[in-house]
């Protein structure tokens, strides 16, 4: 019996291998260690806990997550899916390892994320070989929903953002404020306004800062690790706005394969 999880900061979605062989799906809040308490985690591995029913074969976890880059994260979820699914073979790995796995068709090339954040890595069909360095949601997260919101945000706050798109906004500036500097989760409630984009893309505005945006996402994120080729793109980000990121595409990459949410991919490579 089989677990797979792709854990975002946002959502995470999650596969339960049943007895008969068929797969349930579950959806939950995201889990990051970087900013999710152990006590949060408890909590949500405790609920998939109760979907399953007595496994008749040995539970095997693949958790694919956001903020397991690092070995000391990645140690961390480890110990936290053991304490929950005791005697389960586990294996943790970052979300982009995920990604590579679920939409590289075991081909070479730049593997990237665009969701609440941003990722990237060189893949060589079977492993990471290189990987842009992730500075989180304060310092990096390029081309991201994340990124795409703060743009809207601070422009809302300064009171450059257009009027009609303004109005779509129901926050007082001390609510956006608040949301930002003092309530949890910061980055998903700056993603949160990235929608807006997406409603207004046909406008002057939303086309500059989109431009603005996912070239960042190349400049900062692809080209520091290969000079031209395919890009495939993980995440609701790349889903909608993958015109608007190939537009911008520097000489030499092409988005050649863009998946909103891997799981299922996932599940076939098993």
């Amino acid at each position: 019996m089989r677990i797979i999880a792709d854990c975002g900061s946002t959502k995470t979605e999650w596969a339960i291998e049943c007895n008969d062989g068929r797969w349930h799906r579950k959806a939950t809040e995201g889990l990051n260690p970087r900013v999710t308490s152990d006590l949060k985690f408890r909590k949500v591995l405790e609920d998939v806990r109760g979907e399953i029913a007595s496994p008749t074969f040995q539970l095997s976890i693949f958790f694919y997550g956001a903020g397991c880059g690092m070995e000391t994260m990645r140690s961390r979820v480890k110990t936290l899916l053991n304490q929950t699914f005791e005697g389960a073979d586990i294996e943790v790995e970052s979300d982009l390892l995920g990604a590579c796995r679920a939409v590289s068709d075991r081909m070479a090339g730049v593997v990237g994320i665009l969701g609440t954040g941003s990722n990237a890595c060189l893949f060589d069909g079977e492993k990471i070989v290189k990987q842009t360095t992730s500075t989180g949601y304060v310092l990096g997260d390029e081309g991201s929903g994340n990124h795409i919101g703060k743009r809207l945000l601070k422009d809302f706050l300064t009171d450059r953002l257009p009027a009609d798109i303004a109005g779509e906004i129901k926050n007082t500036k001390e609510e956006v404020m608040r949301g930002i500097y003092s309530e949890d989760f910061p980055n998903r409630y700056m993603a949160s306004f990235a929608p807006l984009a997406a409603r207004y893309r046909d406008t002057d505005y939303i086309r500059n800062l989109l431009s603005e945006v996912f070239t960042a996402f190349w400049r900062e994120m692809v080209c520091p690790l290969t000079s031209g080729g395919d890009v495939r793109l993980v995440g609701g980000v790349a889903a909608v706005f993958h015109e608007e990121i190939q537009q911008v595409a520097p000489i030499g990459f092409t988005v050649k394969n863009v998946v909103r949410s891997p799981i299922e991919a996932l599940i076939a490579n098993l």
